[in-house]
This record gives C-alpha cells, sequence and structure tokens, in this order.
C-alpha cells in the first residue's frame, strides 16, 4: 500500500508465506516507513531496505541489511536482505552531490539455517558432535540409574530366596549379574531416549545475546556525486559484521549450558565506488577495507580485518544476448595468525573470491527470456550453474529453473552438491 502527498509518502508492505506464519510472524510486516520532504532534505524513517554502493550483486558495501541465508532457493537480492528499523536523512550538495546518513538503533545479523537442507557443513558438524555428546552423557547416567535399581532389587531378593544369614558375596554377585541382565534389557530404550532429550535440548543449539538494544546501535554516512559521466560514492559505516562468531571450545558450551555461544563482532568500515559507461561496457567498481577489533589477527572470535573489493560489467554481446558478469573477493590481513582450530576463520585462505555470471536472451517480443546463471568460488573451485526459461503472459509470468551445485565439498557452494533442485514459480502482478 503507497500513499504520496506534495510532502511525503507511506509504503506498507506484507508478505505472507508459510515460513513467515509459521516461524517468523514479524516477517509479515515486509516494510512500513514514512518519507518527509522538508525542504531539500528528505527524512526517511521505519522498517526498510537500503542499498548502498554500486553492484547489482555481490556487493561489498551494501551493508546495512542483513540477509536470509536460510533458504538458497530465494533467488532476489531484494527478497534475501531483511528489512529493519533504520531512519535516514538525504541532504542534497549542490547539484550533482548528496550525503546520506543513517542510523540504526539496534542490529540483527543474518540469518543462518540451525536445520533443513541448507545448513552450513561445519555447522552441521558441530551440532551433530553436540549432541552425541549430550546423548552420551545422558545415556550413561541413565544407564548407571537402571543399573543400580536393577542391582538393589536383584540384591534383595537373592537375600530374601537364601534365607537370613547368606553369604553376602555370593548375594552380591547374583545381584551384579541380574543388574546387568536387566540394564542390557533395556539398553536401546535408554540410548533411544537420551537422544531425543537431547534434541529437544539442543532445537534451538545457540546461546545468542539480545541485541535488540541501543547499544547494538549503528551509523553510517554516504557521499555520492556525479563528475564528467562518472558516478562517485565515499562511504563511512561503524556497525557490526552481519556474518555471526561461533564459539566451538568445549569450556565455554559447558559454561552455555550445552548450547553454541554466538557473538556479533563491531568494526569499521571505510568504502569507494563508482560506475561509468566505457566503450559499451557499463563498469562498476567497490573497494574498502573492513576494520575489526582484532587489528593483531590472534583473537580466535573475532574475524580478521580485511581488503574488499568488487567490480562488474554488463553488455550487449551479439544476437540479443546481454552478459552480467561480476566479482568480488577479500584479502585477510594479518593471516598468518589464523592457526587455532577453534578460528572462526581457521581453514579459510588468505583470499577468498567468488565471480558470477549472467547470460539472458528475449525471444518473441521480451514474452520469452532465456538466461543461464553461473557462480564460483575461485579458492575452492566450487560452484552453482542455474539455466532457466521464463515466459510471461500479459500480467502473469511462469518461471522454471533448476540449480545445481558442485565442486569441493569445503566451499561455500560446494557444500550442497547434494541439494540441487528444480523449481516452478508463478507471479501475477495486479
Amino acid at each position: 500500500i503507497e500513499a504520496s502527498g506534495a510532502k511525503s509518502d507511506a509504503f506498507l508492505g506484507v508478505r505472507l508465506d508459510e515460513t513467515a506464519l509459521t516461524e517468523n510472524p514479524a516477517d509479515i510486516l515486509d516494510e512500513a516507513w514514512l518519507r518527509i520532504y522538508a525542504g531539500r532534505t528528505t527524512i526517511q524513517g521505519g522498517l526498510m531496505r537500503v542499498f548502498w554502493g554500486r553492484m547489482d550483486g555481490l556487493s561489498v558495501l551494501d551493508v546495512l541489511n542483513p540477509r536470509d541465508l536460510s533458504d538458497l532457493t530465494v533467488r532476489s537480492e531484494n527478497d534475501r536482505k531483511i528489512a529493519v528499523p533504520m531512519l535516514k536523512i538525504t541532504q542534497p550538495l549542490g547539484e550533482r552531490a548528496s550525503a546520506e546518513l543513517v542510523y540504526l538503533p539496534w542490529f540483527e545479523g543474518d540469518r543462518i539455517a540451525a536445520s533443513g537442507p541448507w545448513v552450513p557443513a561445519a555447522l552441521a558438524s558441530g551440532q551433530a558432535a553436540l549432541k552425541a555428546a549430550m546423548a552420551g552423557q545422558l545415556y550413561n547416567a541413565y544407564k548407571a540409574s537402571a543399573w543400580a535399581a536393577a542391582y538393589a532389587a536383584a540384591y534383595a531378593q537373592t537375600l530374601a530366596a537364601m534365607g537370613f544369614g547368606a553369604d553376602a558375596s555370593t548375594a552380591s554377585a547374583a545381584a551384579a549379574a541380574a543388574a546387568d541382565i536387566a540394564a542390557a534389557s533395556v539398553d536401546a530404550a535408554l540410548q533411544a531416549q537420551a537422544a531425543s532429550e537431547a534434541d529437544a535440548a539442543l532445537a534451538n543449539p545457540f546461546a545468542s545475546p539480545d541485541t535488540k538494544r541501543l547499544d547494538y546501535g549503528q551509523a553510517g554516512l554516504r557521499l555520492s556525486a556525479s563528475l564528467g559521466g562518472v558516478d562517485l560514492g565515499l562511504q563511512y559505516f561503524y556497525g557490526y559484521l552481519t556474518t555471526p562468531a561461533f564459539d566451538m571450545n568445549p569450556a565455554s558450551i559447558a559454561a552455555a549450558g550445552g548450547k553454541i555461544p554466538v557473538s556479533w563482532n563491531r568494526y569499521h568500515q571505510v568504502g569507494a565506488d563508482m560506475a561509468t559507461v566505457l566503450a559499451g561496457f557499463n563498469l562498476r567498481l567497490e573497494a574498502g577495507a573492513d576494520l575489526t577489533e582484532d587489528m593483531s589477527g590472534d583473537d580466535p572470535l573475532v574475524y580478521n580485518p580485511a581488503i574488499i573489493w568488487a567490480a562488474g560489467f554488463d553488455r550487449d554481446l551479439f544476437a540479443g544476448i546481454n552478459l552480467n558478469m561480476q566479482a568480488s573477493g577479500k584479502i585477510r590481513l594479518s593471516y598468518d595468525k589464523i592457526t587455532s582450530p577453534l578460528d572462526v576463520e581457521y581453514g579459510s585462505g588468505l583470499t577468498s573470491t567468488r565471480i558470477a555470471a549472467l547470460l539472458s536472451r528475449s525471444f518473441a517480443q521480451d514474452r520469452v527470456k532465456l538466461e543461464l546463471l553461473g557462480m564460483m568460488g575461485v579458492e575452492d573451485a566450487d560452484y552453482m550453474v542455474e539455466p532457466g526459461v521464463v515466459i510471461a503472459f500479459g500480467d502473469a509470468e511462469v518461471a522454471l529453473r533448476g540449480r545445481c551445485f558442485g565442486g569441493d565439498a569445503a566451499g561455500d557452494l560446494g557444500q550442497f552438491r547434494d541439494k540441487s533442485y528444480m523449481s516452478l514459480s508463478l507471479k501475477y502482478q495486479f
């Protein structure tokens, strides 16, 4: 629902789907904001999605909204972004420049699947080990209790059968033998009970802090300008990395009641970007630095500072084929200090690079579009390939797509190589 006036605009969007209705009722309210025009200054506040940077995917500077990574069947970058409360003030600076100040009163991180097909492999193995350890402890306790109860009952029965004054050692041996038989008879049931209770206890395996507090506030400033056919941007952001840090130290897990402690890293980001047209190529560039509180690189629960970059272009090639190609990556500083298996970046390389490309071609007066999307993690040699066809019927659109994952199972994409799927969707606009 949208409303516009001479000095204000308002927007209210709702989303109804199974996940929102059953798991995250707050997501039913998708966006809700009010924008006021006060002279040349624009003030906008509410539940919003705000895009920073120049890339239309793989951006390293688009940091204001967290992402929902719990369902990799969601394709749209806008649909993956989670709307959060924020206040944005935009002020023109002359004819070709503007400043944008954004304040977020609290913090929400990326949503990571804790169950289902899209649980990250490292997290899934950690959860499995945690549940197995808890089930083992419960089983041992239950078995000891059952053995003790069976022993006490058998001992009493043996004494009664042998009469007063019977040899105590004989009674004890007979009771121990009977207890072993009794405990063994319920062993499978005890294991099942222990496993079930461990699953229930760790249905929510994370111990997370409450981040919807003012001390988790974030803020950023972005300057944009156009100069000689080149769009430029410069930004600074002080907030939290949306990627969680999981503490897999057994002592920390025990102190948290058997759950995995989760923390969020404060950081500063400085960045710059540009977009221009050169020789028929629509070019986009981003570069910056994420400066965390672990400048020395030896804190296992804090991500190392990193140099970040992204580059991309789109261009019509031949025969009506369009190519949109993008790449992004990071260079970890103090990389040689990542030596502990408990470090949140353990196993990561000096660099992380991802490349994505979309080839598309329209037919039948743009009513039919063929697409081929590909993405690759360079260092891990893992990939995702998605062919698709989109057919428009007036205000309706039908899309058939298939997504295949492959490559190194240790990679971000390769870890889902047994989760390939096909999808059929219908969209109707009215």
